[in-house]
């Protein structure tokens, strides 16, 4: 069975969410207009608004309403279409970086819910594309992405927006998550959120992952600034000198500080720390390894300043591994609970509507990881000869619609009954643990690709719901490819 503690510390997680839900802090920015939710009465006040973003998830809108009211007894209650969505204009996008920090602070607060490593938190940062809904307001925002073989304004194009995540990968929740425009650099978003969470740093040992992306000299230096560790891939072709030099494949390297190099220092406190000093010392570990592909070496390497003593050369690779889990997460988030599936042209629903499934991704986790512990304690457990040819994970899919089928939106509704309704919960995903789990299966693939279609499209989703699947021309004819 699940731990009481961990059942417990999840409904306290989740009622002081639902209060907070209702506060007047989160109502004050969530406003657009100065007169936007000034009373909380009618079918659609501002926190059930709010839920209404997080677990919708079906095709259209008039589905959507059904099932939300239907799951909250509020079928009498139910709104038109047009109504929602004069409602959602009014939301202010801005609420939801509070609201994830709020989260955020909830469950480092609570001792069975904030699993560290070695008593540290390990998060990631990767950016990705979202594509957005067409509109002029949209282009306008977040500016239109063109292909490479045309740059000319009468090309077609996607309106495509940057996210930036920060995710928790040992936690499986995203810290924070940011939407800007297109052109915005994913080193500018990393930067404003590590300084936003700095606070942190007085009460957790953080380590920050990052992929060959984010090797930057001034963010290494921000980082050690502010207080984070950090293990972020480097290239072949990063430091070159300097890593060449290398005796063995542990050891600190002294990157040496020129004009040139300060001249292309964009940071204030960066600048000023790297004017008082002649060389930045970084400990590089390179991994040689195998290619089971190619059946050639490869090296990868690895920038970090944590020290040996703590993690040694193959706890640095290791650690780096559980980076993999941001892309997993973005996996989720686009095909599960197709994060891109909009349901108005306007950009601020636009955001609204992402920013929600992110608050239900982040919501699911406080499930999901308790079952993924107990199917992985239950496997442990057993004999050499009762276990199973693989390990396994819990799938995701399955258990998101197990969270909508068991209306776990009842877990956010103040003056509900919510420590019974996440008990119930946690109970019946114990009965169902064994239909919710797969097996890791390595270079497990099912080729679902060739099917010949009759047009193509330039967005995955239309607004009504519906996916488009990606196609190329093969020989001639239109034909499904692998996204």
């Amino acid at each position: 069975m699940f731990d009481p503690i961990v059942i417990k510390q999840v409904t306290q997680v989740f009622m002081a969410f639902a209060a907070f839900l209702c506060t007047p802090e989160v109502c004050n920015l969530s406003r657009m207009n100065a007169g936007d939710f000034t009373r909380n009465v009618g079918k659609l006040p501002l926190s059930r608004c709010l839920l209404y973003l997080i677990f919708r998830n079906c095709k259209d809108t008039n589905s959507e309403l059904s099932k939300f009211f239907a799951s909250i007894d509020r079928n009498s209650e139910r709104p038109s279409r047009q109504a929602v969505n004069k409602r959602l204009r009014r939301v202010n996008s801005a609420v939801w970086t509070c609201l994830s920090a709020k989260f955020t602070e909830l469950v480092y607060g609570s001792s069975k819910l904030a699993t560290k490593l070695r008593g540290y938190s390990v998060w990631a940062t990767d950016s990705s594309s979202l594509e957005m809904p067409y509109s002029k307001e949209a282009e306008a925002k977040f500016g239109m992405h063109r292909s490479n073989h045309s740059k000319k304004d009468s090309a077609s194009g996607k309106i495509l927006a940057r996210c930036g995540g920060l995710y928790d990968v040992l936690n499986r929740f995203f810290i924070d998550y940011r939407i800007e425009a297109f052109n915005h650099s994913e080193m500018s978003i990393i930067i404003n959120q590590l300084r936003m969470f700095a606070y942190m740093l007085n009460h957790h040992k953080i380590i920050i992952l990052g992929d060959r992306g984010y090797i930057s000299l001034q963010l290494m230096v921000l980082m050690e600034k502010l207080g984070y560790s950090y293990c972020i891939r480097g290239k072949r072709s990063d430091y070159k000198a300097e890593v060449g030099r290398m005796k063995s494949n542990d050891e600190y390297v002294e990157i040496k500080i020129t004009k040139i190099i300060l001249s292309r220092i964009t940071i204030p406190e960066v600048r000023a720390y790297l004017e008082g000093c002649e060389v930045f010392r970084v400990r590089v570990v390179k991994k040689y390894w195998m290619n089971p592909k190619t059946g050639a070496e490869e090296l990868t390497i690895y920038f970090t300043n944590l020290s040996p003593k703590e993690f040694n050369t193959d706890a640095i690779v290791d650690l780096y591994k559980l980076r993999w889990r941001i892309e997993i997460a973005y996996g989720v988030l686009k095909s599960i609970l197709e994060l891109e599936r909009h349901i108005s042209t306007n950009p601020e629903v636009a955001l609204n509507v992402l920013y929600g499934k992110i608050m239900f991704y982040n919501c699911s986790s406080l499930f999901r990881e308790p079952l993924e512990q107990l199917i992985t304690a239950e496997e442990t457990v057993k004999s050499p000869d009762e276990r199973n040819q693989y390990h396994y994970q819990v799938n995701a899919k399955v258990l998101t619609a197990q969270l909508y089928a068991e209306n776990m939106v009842r877990c956010l509704i103040m003056g509900n009954d919510i420590a019974g309704h996440v008990s119930k919960l946690f109970e019946d995903l114990y009965i169902l643990r064994n239909k919710m789990k797969t097996p890791i299966r390595n270079d497990r693939h099912y080729e679902r690709w060739g099917k010949p279609v009759t047009c193509s499209h330039k967005y995955r989703f239309r607004i009504d719901g519906r996916n488009h699947p990606k196609v190329a021309l093969i020989s001639g004819v239109l034909r499904t490819v692998k996204p």
